[in-house]
C-alpha cells in the first residue's frame, strides 16, 4: 500500500447505483483507477470537494511558482479567488491556503 499523490489524480468522479445504497468516489490515476466508499452521501460529497480543492490548489501552486506572462499570472489568481468564494467546502482555511 502506497499514498496517492493529489498531483497524480487524473479524475475523480462521483459513483452511485441503482438499486445499492453505496457512496463512492472513483479516482482515476496513471496506473488504473482507485474506487473509495463513503458512510454516505454527505460524507462522499465532502471527500469529492476535498479531492478537486487539494487537486486545484495544487495546479495553481505549480502555476504561479514558475510565472511565464504577467496575464497568465492575474488570470490564475482571479480564478483562484473566484474558486476558493464559490467552494462549497466550510473551513477557514479554504480562504487561507498558502501559495
Amino acid at each position: 500500500e502506497s499514498s496517492i499523490s493529489y498531483s497524480s489524480i487524473e479524475d475523480i468522479q462521483l459513483l452511485s447505483w441503482e438499486n445499492a445504497p453505496k457512496y463512492c468516489l472513483q479516482l482515476t490515476i496513471p496506473g488504473g483507477t482507485v474506487l473509495l466508499q463513503a458512510a454516505n452521501s454527505y460524507l462522499r460529497d465532502q471527500w469529492f470537494h476535498s479531492l478537486q480543492w487539494k487537486k486545484k490548489i495544487y495546479k495553481y501552486k505549480k502555476v504561479l511558482s514558475n510565472p511565464s506572462r504577467l496575464e497568465v499570472v492575474l488570470k490564475e489568481i482571479r480564478t483562484l479567488v473566484d474558486m476558493a468564494l464559490t467552494s462549497p467546502l466550510q473551513d477557514e482555511s479554504i480562504h487561507q491556503a498558502p501559495l
